[in-house]
């Protein structure tokens, strides 16, 4: 076989599996989600007193479905441990609403997510400093300030999404990637600004756009993917490549052989020293080393004896010397 077409064939070889797992991958069609997405509304602080809603949906792409019959957990933190004060279930339109009695930090635990925030009491009566939260005018000398009135006194733009703030009204600061939550300013058609959560791995879809790598979406059905190491994977195309080899060297041991024959009468003729027969002894023991440890690795992927003869066969070497360099390389592998 000419060397430069068996180079080919093996580059055509490797690069087949690779085009067969490309053509599985699904659409490629952008997409956020699915997700589920639990918020604490109003948006913005909560306060003592004032009823809030908790509000699960399931997002799918640009569709919204409401998650009810979810069960939904409040907590109170006292301290570092959290007390269980409410519980229920969503209703039809995925809502479950409670009125906080008491100041403090606060968890709801619902449909796999567990948001925190803290229920405060405004500064809205005169005789508390004067201060009047909601007018737009952080009066920090009355002593209004981001934790009693985030209305007034939260600061966009300072990387912290502070009570008051939302992903609405600050993006900059509420916007955070690696929070779950594939927000539409990190995705587009276009680009991905936050891979961790809208790149999603065993979605189904392959988001070729954004250069997902993820064998589960882009490579067909679990079932297909295999799960072994590279050379168990691909042992057909390291077998293909070690027969382009061995008959590469039987072709070149069987011109230098009739080489050797054609010349032996001229050598003969021309007094040809014991020294170049002996040289080509070794010529020949080295070749039958090289085809033995190419055979050796044959066994070691698993070709039988029947199989690894009739390719030597097939390359030109007889059925007996087959045989010979066969058992040599048992015998060398013990």
């Amino acid at each position: 076989m000419n060397p430069r077409m068996a180079y080919l064939v093996v580059i055509g070889l490797v690069l087949l599996p690779l085009a067969q797992a490309t053509s599985r991958c699904p659409a490629n069609d952008p997409h956020v989600g699915p997700y589920n997405r639990v918020e604490i509304l109003p948006k913005g602080y909560k306060l003592v007193d004032v009823e809030f809603t908790v509000k699960a949906v399931r997002v799918d792409g640009r569709e919204e479905t409401p998650l009810s019959g979810r069960p939904v957990r409040i907590y109170r933190y006292e301290g570092a441990r959290k007390v269980l004060i409410d519980s229920g279930i969503t209703n039809s339109l995925g809502e479950y609403k409670y009125t906080p009695t008491k100041l403090g930090r606060y968890m709801v635990e619902c449909a796999g997510k567990a948001p925190t925030f803290e229920v405060k009491r405004l500064l809205d009566d005169p005789t508390d400093f004067g201060a009047v939260c909601g007018n737009g005018i952080c009066e920090s000398d009355k002593m209004e300030n981001n934790e009693n009135c985030p209305d007034d006194c939260a600061i966009c733009g300072n990387a912290i999404c502070e009570q008051g703030e939302d992903k609405e009204n600050c993006p900059d600061d509420c916007i955070i990637c690696g929070d779950g939550i594939c927000d539409p300013p990190e995705y587009s058609p276009e680009a991905c600004s936050c891979r961790e959560d809208c790149i999603i791995c065993g979605d189904g879809r392959c988001d070729l756009a954004h250069n997902e790598v993820c064998p589960e979406d882009c490579g067909g059905d679990e079932e297909e993917m295999p799960k072994q190491g590279l050379l168990e994977t691909y042992w057909w195309v390291i077998g293909v490549i070690v027969i382009i080899i061995i008959s590469f060297l039987i072709g070149r041991l069987r011109g230098e052989r009739e080489g050797k024959s054609g010349g032996k009468e001229d050598k003969k003729t021309a007094g040809g020293s014991r020294s170049s027969k002996a040289r080509g002894r070794e010529k020949n023991l080295e070749d039958d080393r090289e085809i033995e440890e190419i055979i050796q690795e044959l066994m070691d992927n698993g070709f039988s004896d029947k199989r690894i003869r009739g390719k030597l066969v097939e390359f030109g070497l007889d059925a007996k010397e087959a045989d010979r360099l066969i058992k040599k390389a048992k015998k060398g592998r013990k």
